[in-house]
């Protein structure tokens, strides 16, 4: 009986450690609610207008406007504000989780969560599904990369999914202006 016992517990521990060695070794997306939190509140820091100056005119356009709205709960960003292609995205705390959707002038709106990987100083979001979309297949904005290099210097690399594969990169190199002090 006892042989049966321990062949028998063999057998399952081989069993589980099989689907174990399956598994795939990339971390859960997920956060400590400490961890998205802080990263929520660097983003909140990002409230004011962040403007792009072309490289070679040395123009400054307004690309992106921040503002917290809903009790300072939801983060509300505005990408080219007032033109023909403006778009919209919200950033909050689902639970433990700091999660986004993007509102596209594609006409769709993906949903991403930020990934375990993400710090105060480089916040990285991942899709997690999306409304008005076919399929994952279906074209959108599939990532987001927000790096705050200081309080007035941001960069922001939205990554486009065509047929399940990344695509086009859409880099946003943009700073905020301060007043200047007299």
């Amino acid at each position: 009986m006892n042989s049966k016992v321990t062949l028998t517990t063999l057998l399952s521990l081989a069993a589980i450690i099989s689907v174990l060695a399956l598994a795939p070794a990339k971390p859960l997306n997920v956060h400590s609610k400490a961890g998205a939190s802080a990263c929520f509140t660097k983003l909140k820091s990002l409230v004011g207008d962040w403007y792009k100056t072309d490289a070679k005119t040395k123009d400054e356009t307004l690309a992106l406007r921040f503002r917290l709205t809903a009790g300072g709960n939801v983060l509300e960003e505005t990408e080219f504000p007032g033109g023909p292609e403006e778009m919209m995205t919200m950033y909050h705390m689902d639970g433990s989780s700091l999660v986004l959707t993007h509102y596209c002038h594609m006409g769709n709106e993906p949903h991403m969560k930020a990934t375990i990987a993400s710090t105060p100083s480089k916040i990285l979001f991942e899709w997690a599904g999306g409304g008005n979309m076919k399929s994952e297949q279906d074209t959108h904005m599939h990532a987001l990369k927000i790096t705050p290099i200081d309080k007035n210097h941001l960069v922001a690399e939205w990554t486009l999914a065509q047929n399940g594969k990344p695509g086009f990169k859409a880099k946003f190199d943009v700073h905020r202006k301060t007043e200047e002090i007299k």
